[in-house]
């Protein structure tokens, strides 16, 4: 398995600021993408079901309006984790990274992080409750070295 975490790292000029460091970026699925669907049940359910769930999570959202969790895309990416931000970059077709900041957060919005064994094979579940106690959910396979971005987020969120 690549790592994407390099990958990330050689675009990091593209979206650190001024004394910003990066630390590391895995490849992560929220609730709602189709991928995630498909580690979920979308292959018993088929490809409509996830898309069922991505549009009914689209909708909820939408719904929860100004919430931090709210602003996770609905969309797989990376999720970057900087010495003063964890960031949420756009994913291409093919697997890059590319510099474009989807989703942002000061390390002080985030208020927790906990892990459990995600649905399908190989997957953690990575739970992040925000500031104001609305949280996202997101699958990380455990090839992206979810342990490592466990260690680097028990460090910088104390």
């Amino acid at each position: 398995m690549p790592d994407f975490s390099k990958r990330v790292q050689k675009r990091a000029n593209e979206f650190l600021e001024t004394g910003e460091e990066f630390v590391f970026a895995v490849v992560a699925q929220p609730r709602g993408s189709i991928s995630r669907g498909m580690n979920d049940g979308g292959i018993r359910t088929g490809l409509r079901g996830a898309r069922d769930v991505k549009q009914a999570l689209d909708d909820k959202r939408r719904d929860r309006g100004d919430e931090l969790a709210s602003r996770v895309p609905v969309a797989n990416g990376y999720l970057t984790l900087t010495s003063e931000r964890l960031l949420w970059l756009r994913q291409t077709k093919l697997g890059m990274a590319t510099g474009e900041i989807l989703a942002a957060y000061a390390l002080d919005e985030v208020a927790g992080a906990s892990w459990t064994k995600g649905s399908g094979l190989g997957n953690q579940e990575l739970l992040l409750t925000f500031g104001d106690e609305s949280e996202a959910s997101v699958l990380i396979h455990n090839s992206q070295k979810p342990d490592r971005l466990r260690s680097e987020l028990d460090r910088l969120l104390i």
